[in-house]
C-alpha cells in the first residue's frame, strides 16, 4: 500500500483540528530539533501523482480545503471568471466583483461539482470544515447588498458603502445552500477560520474594524470569535485584543476548549505579535499569550497534535525573541512552533531561504506528524513564487520539504490530510508550464495535486 498526499491550493488558509473519521496514532519519541534555517531532508519527499488547475479567464482561487468521509476534497475560495470550471453566476467581471466558490474534487482529481454563492458585490469563503452530518460548513465575508447572504448594515457610520459582514453558511454534500448567517456591524467584518464540534456547534474566527452590531467586547476593534449553532443561530460574537488583530485559525479540543491563533498589535502600523488564546465554549478566556520579537510576527494556521499540544505556523520578521530569523532574508521567514497546554513553547523551527518563506497552513497526518504548506520566494525578484510543503514529527523532528515550481507563481495556502496518509493543500497557479499548469490563460487558477510516497517510506 502506498502512502499518498493530496495537495490542494488556496489563497487564505483554514485549519482543521482533526481528521474526519480517522484514528490518529501517537508518534515515537524522537528528539526535537532546535530549529534550522536551511533543513536537510531526512527522508525523500513525495512525488506528484497528478495535478489540475480549475477556473476561467479571470481570477480563481481556493482559500481552504477539507476532506469528506467519502474521501472527496472540498475547496473553497472565490472566482471573478464568468466562464470556465468555477463560473461566477451572480455578477460580471466588469463590475470588479467576485463570487464565493465551493468545489468538490474526487480522489483522482476530477471536478465533481462547483457552485458559486453571493450577490453583486464581493463574496468570498476563506475557511471550510465538515460537520458530523456530512454537510460542509464555510466561513468568509460579503459586501453584497443582495443575493444569497446580503449584508445587515450595508452603510458605514459616515454613510459610505465601505463595509462588509462576516458570513457562516452550511452547504449540502451536493453543493446546495442549506442556510447562511451574516454577522457584523457598521465596519469591515470577516471570518478567516472555522471549526465544528462533535455536536455540530460551529466556531468561527476573524476580525472587525468596529465593535458594534452583533459583536460585543471591551475592545473597539480587533480579533473576533463567534459561536453558531448547527442551525445557524448566533450564540455569541465577541471582540478580543487591542487596536488591531485577527484570529486566522481556530480548533476545538475534545474537552470543549476553543483554541484560536492569529496576531495582535496595538494599532495598524505597529509591529504585531503572534497570538494564541484558549477559551471555554462560553467565551471565557482560560489563558492568552503573545509570541515573537521586535519585528512583525504572525500565526496563520493551527493544528492539534496527538498529545494535545498546539502546533502553530506563520511568519516572522524578527531577528530576536521567541523565533529569531536570519536578518539577511528581507521578506520574512516561515515559523512552526509547538505550544503546550499552558501556552509555553515546546519547540520551534524557523525556516528561511531565498528572499522569503511562509508557512500558511498545517494539518495532522494519520500517523500523528505535522504537515505544513506555504510558499517560497527565491532569491532575486525575477524568480516566481514556489509552492512549499514540509513535514515534522509531533516531537519536532524535521522530515522533508518540497517545492512545486513553474514559469510563474504557484502558492500553497491550505492543507488537510486523509485517513490513508494523503495530504490536501490549496492555493493558486499562474504558471503556463511546470508542476501545476494554468490552462485557461487566466490571471490565476485554483489548483489541486496529489503527491505519493513509495512503499519503502511507510
Amino acid at each position: 500500500m502506498k502512502r499518498t498526499m493530496v495537495v490542494l491550493f488556496v489563497g487564505t488558509v483554514l485549519l482543521m483540528a482533526s481528521l474526519t473519521g480517522c484514528s490518529v496514532f501517537s508518534p515515537g519519541s524522537a528528539s526535537p530539533d532546535t530549529g534550522d534555517t536551511s533543513p536537510t531532508n531526512l527522508i525523500p519527499p513525495p512525488e506528484v501523482q497528478w495535478a489540475h488547475a480549475f477556473g476561467g479567464t479571470q481570477s480563481d482561487q481556493f482559500d481552504a480545503v477539507a476532506v469528506t468521509a467519502d474521501s472527496d476534497f472540498i475547496g473553497v475560495g472565490y472566482t471573478t471568471s464568468g466562464d470556465g470550471d468555477l463560473a461566477d453566476t451572480h455578477d460580471t467581471y466588469s463590475s470588479g466583483a467576485m463570487d464565493a466558490v465551493v468545489a468538490c474534487v474526487t480522489a483522482d482529481g476530477t471536478l465533481r461539482w462547483a457552485h458559486t454563492f453571493g450577490g453583486t458585490g464581493d463574496d468570498r469563503f476563506m475557511a471550510v470544515a465538515i460537520a458530523p452530518d456530512g454537510n460542509i460548513v464555510v466561513a468568509g465575508y460579503t459586501d453584497s447588498v443582495d443575493g444569497d447572504f446580503p449584508m445587515k448594515s450595508p452603510t458605514a457610520p459616515d454613510g459610505s458603502l465601505d463595509s462588509s459582514d462576516a458570513v457562516v453558511a452550511e452547504i449540502s454534500p451536493e453543493g446546495s445552500l442549506e442556510w447562511a448567517t451574516t454577522i457584523g456591524g457598521s465596519g469591515q467584518d470577516s471570518f478567516g477560520s472555522v471549526a465544528v464540534g462533535a455536536d455540530g456547534t460551529i466556531f468561527a474566527g476573524g476580525t472587525t474594524t468596529v465593535t458594534d452590531g452583533d459583536f460585543t467586547g471591551e475592545a473597539t476593534r480587533g480579533a473576533v470569535l463567534a459561536e453558531i449553532t448547527q442551525s445557524g443561530r448566533v450564540q455569541w460574537a465577541k471582540v478580543f485584543g487591542g487596536g488591531y488583530g485577527t484570529f486566522d485559525a481556530v480548533a476545538l479540543r475534545a474537552d470543549g476548549t476553543v483554541i484560536a491563533a492569529g496576531f495582535t498589535a496595538e494599532r495598524i502600523g505597529t509591529p504585531q505579535d503572534g497570538w494564541v488564546m484558549a477559551l471555554t465554549e462560553d467565551a471565557d478566556t482560560t489563558w492568552t499569550r503573545t509570541y515573537g520579537g521586535s519585528g512583525p510576527d504572525e500565526f496563520s494556521a493551527l493544528a492539534l497534535a496527538p498529545d494535545g499540544s498546539m502546533v502553530v505556523t506563520g511568519r516572522t520578521f524578527s531577528t530576536d525573541g521567541d523565533f529569531p530569523s536570519d536578518p539577511h532574508i528581507p521578506y520574512g521567514s516561515a515559523v512552526v512552533a509547538d505550544i503546550t497546554d499552558d501556552g509555553s513553547i515546546s519547540w520551534t523551527h524557523v525556516v528561511g531561504t531565498g528572499d522569503a518563506t511562509d508557512y500558511r497552513a498545517a494539518a495532522v497526518s494519520s500517523d500523528g506528524n505535522i504537515v505544513v504548506s506555504g510558499s517560497l520566494f527565491p532569491k532575486g525578484s525575477h524568480h516566481p513564487n514556489q509552492a512549499l510543503l514540509a513535514e515534522y514529527t509531533a516531537s519536532g523532528t524535521f522530515l522533508w520539504s518540497k517545492t512545486l515550481v513553474g514559469s510563474s507563481n504557484i502558492i500553497f495556502n491550505g492543507v488537510a490530510t486523509t485517513c490513508d496518509g494523503a495530504i490536501v493543500a490549496v492555493g493558486i497557479t499562474m504558471s503556463s508550464q511546470g508542476d501545476i499548469v494554468s490552462t485557461h490563460g487566466a490571471q490565476t487558477d485554483a489548483a489541486i495535486a496529489e503527491l505519493v510516497f513509495p512503499d519503502a517510506q511507510l
